[in-house]
Formats: C-alpha cells, structure tokens, sequence
C-alpha cells in the first residue's frame, strides 16, 4: 500500500471497527450478529498484483505481522466461515483481529 494518504486509510478503518458495535447493539434482539474482521496482509490477486508491479516481495509485505507472512485466503475465510456458522452464534458483535494477535485499527 502506498503510504500517500494513511489518515484517511486509518480513519476508514477506524470507522468500521467502531461503527460494527453499535449496528450489533441495535440489531442483535433480532438475531442479527455483526462482527469485523480485520485480517493481516492477505494473498488475494489484488495484493500479488500490486507486490509484482511494485517489486515487493510477499516477505516484505509480511514484515508487520506476527507469523512473519502474508496470509492465504483459506485462513482468513475459514474465521468467517466460523462466524456465518451456527457455532458462531454466540459471537453477536466482536472485532477479530486475524494473524495479529492484537486489535488493530493502523496500517
């Protein structure tokens, strides 16, 4: 990601983070779970695109996080698929913060 306009990148994410608790609060007497996810880098077409026109490799995208690495798809659809799930009904409105170990709301 280039690093032009983080504020506006770190404002978005925040808005998410923080706006998914009250839609939960509102909505979940009605059954409705409403959960964030916010996943480390993640190997997608979009992301291998831009390492290639960059120049960047997947190890250097990965500096950041935890493992050290980019994240597969698979990992982080498996969590959403986890929380689309009936065992994840108990899980109304929770920001999960996949591959960092921490919350996140930054670049």
């Amino acid at each position: 990601m280039v690093a032009v306009d983080r504020s506006l990148y770190v404002a978005s994410k925040g808005a998410v983070v923080k706006s998914h608790s009250f839609l939960a609060l509102d909505h979940c007497k009605e059954g409705v779970r409403v959960n964030c996810v916010c996943p480390v880098p993640t190997m997608t077409p979009m992301l291998k695109s831009s390492l290639d026109r960059d120049g960047e490799g997947a190890a250097e995208a990965g500096l950041g996080v935890p493992r050290g690495r980019v994240a597969e798809r698979d990992e982080i659809s498996s969590v959403v698929g986890f929380l689309l799930s009936p065992k994840g009904n108990l899980a109304p409105g929770a920001v999960w913060a996949v591959g960092r170990g921490r919350r996140i709301c930054r670049p």
